[in-house]
């Protein structure tokens, strides 16, 4: 079941990191789309999930606050080529 998106950014350290994150979805444009929502017990969603770490358009959709997360993360990287995109690693 879909309860809300979210969009981190993953740390480039290895380690364990725990980080923050609010959750949203989208609801319908009007009264009525509300009710037929809340009647069917469907709720929408975005077709392209790819726009919740896509700035563009996410503007134009309205959004409620559905809850937040909190995630540990552990990370393990490989430092080939590290360098050669860009990053240094401490």
């Amino acid at each position: 079941v879909l309860r809300g998106y979210a969009s981190v950014l993953l740390p480039i350290n290895p380690g364990r990191h725990t980080k923050s994150v609010k959750t949203y979805r989208p609801v319908s444009g009007n009264a009525l789309q509300q009710f037929i929502s809340w009647l069917t017990a469907t709720h929408p969603e975005y077709h392209d999930t790819k726009i919740t770490a896509r700035g563009e358009g996410r503007a134009l959709t309205r959004v409620v606050g559905e809850s937040n997360l909190t995630l540990k993360i552990n990370l393990v990287t490989t430092r080939k080529d590290f360098q050669s995109f860009g990053y240094t690693s401490k």
